[in-house]
């Protein structure tokens, strides 16, 4: 049995951890020129039982940093939607630093704490989600496109495509032409520098409006989702070529989680009920809610400016950096479309 104390493996802990910073070429803290060379595993630790002791308390050091760091991010209050809106307005999304303010926020942040405001009879709620959200295809990759695109796979870009009839060949676009960067844009008053860049912030939730006033007696963190349901939804903000957010759009998960077996179910762009957005029985690929994320408000009316329905296509694709410094942009990856389709100008 070892006879370290607490005390001791705190020293040897220090004096290890001293080794190491000295082989990876950190200059020594110590102000004592005359103290010998912080000593290895093998002469503070030289038998079996002075490991074990060492390891024992070890343990029990860092289970008690995990409860702290615990402790401390449940002490801390939690990001609100005023936070959030604010994060994306100030965002540079060029710049890593800056768009992991929103990240970190959006880890935070509790689910339908962004009210999203009303269409028709209901009233819409923001559930960020990491895992269930829009995700590209393998075959809509350029994959010997070798410019950087961003982490995480939150900002992606969108392609839409106008579905052309059996009769309806007029400016159709033959296979395997190769899309250009133009096509749907940002904002109305256009952007087709970029294309449509987006980052995405996560699923949208609905509940009746009739519903609202009871929902709100019984609500916990634990029951909110039990009362609200999804709408197949993700919620997105455009960035603009300057590297700033735009307009929220919604746009449509044909490719959602399974939450029963794992993995993705791809749904069919044609399936009836999916992109319906309630109420008014239309079917939405994407659509715009509002000229600038801080107009969502709870109880407000959408502005719906610019929708894309049953005779789009949407097609989900990487976004890359492009250029240096002033130069550097975010822009939808050049892509194929295997099919008989016409480009869509907005």
């Amino acid at each position: 049995m070892s006879s370290l104390t607490d005390a001791d493996c705190e020293k040897i802990f220090a004096e290890l951890m001293a080794s190491a910073m000295s082989q990876a070429g950190y200059p020594s803290t110590n102000d004592d020129s005359s103290s010998h060379q912080p000593r290895g595993m093998e002469q503070l630790l030289p038998d079996i039982a002075s490991i074990d002791r060492y390891h024992e308390w070890r343990r029990k050091q860092m289970n008690q940093e995990a409860e702290e760091a615990e402790r401390i991010r449940q002490n801390q209050p939690r990001p609100t939607a005023a936070d959030l809106i604010k994060a994306i307005q100030e965002t540079n999304f060029l710049i890593e630093e800056s768009r992991e303010d929103v990240y970190d926020i959006m880890h935070g942040i509790d689910k339908g704490a962004l009210e999203l405001g009303m269409h028709c009879d209901y009233h819409f709620d923001l559930v960020p989600d990491w895992y269930n959200k829009l995700i590209y295809e393998d075959e809509d990759v350029d994959w010997d496109d070798k410019r950087e695109w961003p982490e995480f796979g939150n900002i992606l870009g969108i392609n839409m495509w106008k579905t052309a009839s059996d009769t309806e060949t007029a400016g159709a676009q033959p296979k395997d032409v190769e899309s250009d960067q133009s096509g749907l844009t940002n904002e109305s008053r256009g952007n087709d520098a970029t294309g449509f860049v987006f980052m995405q912030l996560g699923r949208v939730f609905y509940l009746k409006d009739c519903d609202l006033e009871s929902n709100k007696k019984r609500a916990t963190r634990n029951e909110w989702q039990r009362s609200w349901s999804d709408s197949n939804f993700i919620l997105v903000v455009a960035i603009e070529e300057n590297g700033r957010a735009g307009a929220p759009w919604l746009v449509c998960n044909f490719n959602p989680e399974n939450d029963i077996e794992g993995g993705r179910t791809k749904m069919p762009q044609s399936k009836r009920f999916w992109g319906d957005t309630l109420g008014d029985g239309v079917q939405y690929k994407a659509l715009k809610i509002a000229d600038d994320i801080g107009e969502l408000k709870q109880g407000k009316a959408w502005d719906v400016t610019m929708k894309f329905g049953s005779e789009f296509d949407i097609q989900i694709v990487r976004a890359v950096f492009d250029g240096e410094r002033k130069e550097r942009r975010l822009l939808r990856q050049k892509v194929r479309k295997e099919e008989l389709t016409e480009w869509v100008e907005v």
